[in-house]
C-alpha cells in the first residue's frame, strides 16, 4: 500500500518493501502514515466531526418537529414561516382560526392560544437544538479531547428527542406491550 494515500501498490518483484510502500492497509481516510505506521490525522477527524454535528443540526432543525398540543408538529422552514405569519395576523386582529396538519397526519383548528403555543414550544425546541450544537462543537474542540476518543465520539446523543425518534420509542413501547400480553 502506498503510504501516501493508502491506495494498492502491485510489486513486480520479490524483496524488501520501497520506501513508500508498506504492508500495512490504512484503516481509514482520516489516517495518516506517520514514523512507520498509520496514525489518525487529528485535524481530519475534527473536521469529519464537525461536518457531523453541523449534519445534526440542520436534520433537527428541519425535520426535528417539536411536541405541543398533545401531539407533533413539523419544526421545517415552511412551519415555523406559517406560525410566525399566524400570529402576525393576531396581532392585526384577522386571525379567524387555521387549520392545520401535525406530523402524525391528524388535522386540527388551531385558536390563538394554539398559535402562542406552537410559536413558544417551536422556538423553545430550536434553543435546545442549538444548545446541544454548541455542547456539542465546544466538546470535540476541546485541547483535553485526545484523539483517539474523537473516533468514538457519539454526536447523536443529548439532543431533543425528534419526530422520528418518539415514532421509534413508540414502536419500541408496542412491540414490549405485545411481548408482555404473549407470556
Amino acid at each position: 500500500y502506498s503510504t501516501m494515500d493508502g491506495s494498492s501498490v502491485e510489486m513486480k518483484e520479490i524483496g524488501p518493501l520501497p520506501n513508500g510502500v508498506t504492508d500495512k492497509e490504512r484503516p481509514g481516510d482520516l489516517y495518516d502514515w506517520k514514523d512507520g505506521d498509520w496514525a489518525p490525522n487529528r485535524h481530519r477527524i475534527f473536521q469529519a466531526k464537525l461536518a457531523e454535528i453541523n449534519s445534526q443540526l440542520k436534520h433537527r432543525l428541519e425535520k426535528g418537529g417539536f411536541e405541543a398540543l398533545d401531539t407533533w408538529h413539523s419544526s421545517s422552514q415552511r412551519a415555523s414561516t406559517q406560525i410566525i405569519a399566524m400570529r402576525q395576523s393576531i396581532r392585526r386582529d384577522n386571525f379567524q382560526g387555521e387549520d392545520w396538519i401535525t406530523l402524525l397526519g391528524e388535522n386540527i383548528m388551531l385558536k390563538k392560544e394554539d398559535v402562542e403555543e406552537l410559536y413558544r414550544t417551536g422556538a423553545q425546541r430550536t434553543r435546545e437544538i442549538y444548545t446541544a450544537f454548541t455542547v456539542h462543537k465546544a466538546r470535540i474542540l476541546s485541547k483535553n479531547f485526545k484523539t483517539e476518543d474523537l473516533f468514538s465520539y457519539d454526536i447523536s446523543r443529548e439532543w431533543p428527542m425528534s419526530f422520528t425518534e418518539y415514532l421509534e420509542s413508540e414502536k419500541q413501547a408496542l412491540a414490549l406491550t405485545g411481548s408482555n400480553e404473549e407470556d
